[in-house]
């Protein structure tokens, strides 16, 4: 084909070569749109990276602190020396034992876990809070172990003397309980036990007596006084103590198998 038909009469460029540079224009145009949206995701990437990027550096140092926090704790771990046998039995005689690991919620625990609780707890109350803070059965009724509200009280009073007790624990927290739970505790106990109904509402549990109507005639009264500021010692809920987790744990699951 000769120049000048390629470019078709008059010198002017033939529909051929108008076709193909319509198409390179179109392509360009297609190529410009392109390089602008990329160009508004490049200054959008811009500014999430800006934003970004100190978020990252703080995190990075929680991580190192974080790191150094469980570095420590393992190297204390390591140095720290077994417990002496002759301790953990003296702990265990009163009930410090942490185990089952507290705080416990006693609806959560399966049968041997409970079994071990109730033991645990019947220890504290019989060798350490009573004969240490001259508890009585006017504070801590016979009936006790059947009261669940009671036996929740006494199980947080518990591990809080637990957790005021532990190395390293500051003094404020044994100060908090001697100051605050247990005095707590000894206030709330009565008003957790059931009243009879009438004019003038009587609680329905006394020393040697659950939920029963008590006989408040002179001479009983005198004997219920008397009982009232006897120390509350095991001899007097043992019973209740036994009976109430031997129907605890009929119900209770059994402990998984290891």
């Amino acid at each position: 084909m000769s120049e000048q038909e390629d470019s078709g009469q008059g010198g002017r460029p033939s529909s051929t070569r108008r076709g193909a540079i319509g198409d390179v224009a179109a392509e360009l145009r297609a190529l410009r749109r392109t390089l602008r949206e990329t160009d508004e995701i490049t200054r959008e990437s811009a500014g999430l990276l800006a934003e970004t990027a100190p978020k990252v550096a703080a995190l990075e140092e929680q991580v190192a602190t974080l790191h150094g926090q469980v570095t420590a704790l393992v190297d204390d771990a390591e140095n720290t020396a077994a417990e002496d046998p002759g301790l953990t039995a003296a702990k265990a005689a009163v009930g410090l034992r942490s185990d089952p690991p507290g705080p416990w919620c006693w609806p959560l625990l399966d049968r041997q876990q409970a079994e071990t609780a109730w033991d645990a707890l019947g220890r504290w109350v019989g060798e350490l809070l009573v004969p240490t803070y001259g508890i009585t059965r006017l504070q801590l009724f016979d009936c006790w172990p059947h009261h669940p509200a009671m036996l929740a009280q006494l199980t947080w009073l518990r591990q809080g003397y637990l957790e005021a007790h532990l190395p390293g624990a500051p003094a404020t927290k044994a100060q908090d309980w001697h100051l605050r739970s247990l005095p707590g505790v000894l206030a709330a106990l009565p008003g957790l036990v059931p009243t009879e109904a009438g004019t003038k509402p009587e609680p329905l549990c006394a020393p040697g007596r659950h939920l029963q109507k008590i006989d408040y005639s002179a001479a009983r009264a005198e004997e219920y006084d008397q009982a009232r500021m006897l120390p509350a010692t095991v001899e007097h809920w043992g019973p209740a103590w036994r009976e109430a987790m031997t129907a605890d744990l009929t119900h209770r699951r059994p402990a998984p198998d290891k």
